[in-house]
């Protein structure tokens, strides 16, 4: 591959290492680093399409001149107006997997541009499947339990169950749902799932598959519920207090997605009145979670804080798949990953 030493690409996250410049600096391109990064209530404005709210952001004067220059950019966060800001930029490099924040309506100009959009793809997919399965271990053989009697010193058993031979629903099939149907089945688990489309024969792994429209048919099966559907108007609230009315008594809830899918007061009622068993939440409408917000002594529920995909090496492996995406793009090839704005992922 020829070195294009006349592409600049723009690295904004902070989280990025030495040894991951080394990895992008690799492909032949000039890179060039200038710190971003949004307040929380800015994200959540952003994401909830109201961007146009804010302020104008102070940026650098180191920022806005590397902006000026960018061809390509790597990014956790976007600046409003990006495409005025960056009048060369062709292609945006998301370090996450869900773009909901620089959709439409959230200020930065990106998703009403056409600039090429793409994210990180689904390396991260196994550990977050991983995590779901570690919730429903957790719950089915009574860890949580035996944790809350080892603190208070006492030696007690407590009956379990079997993953094997229970139900497990699936709400959106794309890279972690995939994994997390396959997870499950190695278990032994009967595997439902749900996606927005639902023609033809299940895919594999998955015994019986519903489209949108079939969730409240779905939903009476199962023993878990994993929601891992993208965030999109069609999916925002998707969970509430008639699909909550839906599951089984026994049930677990489980939210790997996006807070908005849920209607969180639907989701406290449903738990506090034993229409669902347990739940357990990684993401909420409120990142990071005050204090005083009432979920965290909720009965059943356990509360994660957006950690599913929080592994060891995460900036370096996102790093690795944003330099194969750029050996791509130097050459030519089509990008991976690149978002769907007809879908809105």
């Amino acid at each position: 591959m020829s070195p294009r030493d006349d592409v600049q690409v723009l690295v904004t996250t902070t989280n990025v290492t030495e040894e991951a410049l080394a990895i992008m600096a690799d492909t032949g391109v000039r890179i060039a680093t200038a710190p971003y990064t949004e307040p929380r209530e800015d994200r959540l404005l952003r994401r909830a399409g109201r961007g146009s709210e804010l302020a104008p952001a102070q940026l650098s004067a180191e920022l806005r001149q590397a902006l000026q220059e960018a061809e390509i950019i790597f990014s956790s966060d976007l600046p409003s107006d990006l495409p005025t800001l960056a009048p060369r930029l062709k292609w945006g490099q998301y370090q996450g997997a869900g773009i909901d924040q620089f959709g439409a309506g959230s200020g930065t100009g990106i998703w009403e541009s056409d600039i090429t959009i793409t994210t990180i793809g689904g390396f991260n997919a196994r550990a977050i499947a991983e995590f779901v399965l570690g919730l429903m271990l957790l719950r089915s053989r009574r860890f949580d339990g035996y944790l809350d009697a080892q603190a208070r010193r006492m030696w007690q058993r407590l009956p379990g169950g079997s993953l094997e031979g229970q139900t497990v629903g699936v709400v959106g099939l794309g890279r972690i749902g995939t994994e997390t149907a396959r997870l499950c089945k190695g278990f032994g688990m009967q595997v439902v799932a749900n996606r927005r489309r639902a023609a033809g024969v299940p895919p594999p792994n998955v015994d019986r598959i519903f489209d949108r429209g079939g969730l409240e048919e779905m939903l009476p099966l199962c023993d878990f519920v994993v929601l891992c559907a993208p965030m999109t108007p069609e999916t925002h609230r998707m969970f509430g207090k008639r699909e909550f009315g839906l599951m089984k008594p026994t049930s677990m809830f489980i939210n790997v997605a996006r807070g908005p899918l849920v209607d969180e007061d639907a989701l406290v009622e449903a738990l506090r009145d034993g229409s669902i068993g347990g739940a357990g939440l990684d993401v909420f409408d409120e990142e990071p979670l005050s204090a005083e917000n009432r979920l965290w002594e909720v009965p059943n529920l356990i509360v994660t804080p957006h950690a599913s995909a929080a592994i060891t090496g995460y900036p370096l492996q996102a790093a690795t798949e944003f330099a194969e995406n750029l050996r791509r793009y130097v050459a030519g090839e089509p990008l991976m990953n690149i978002v769907d704005r007809s879908r809105g992922y």
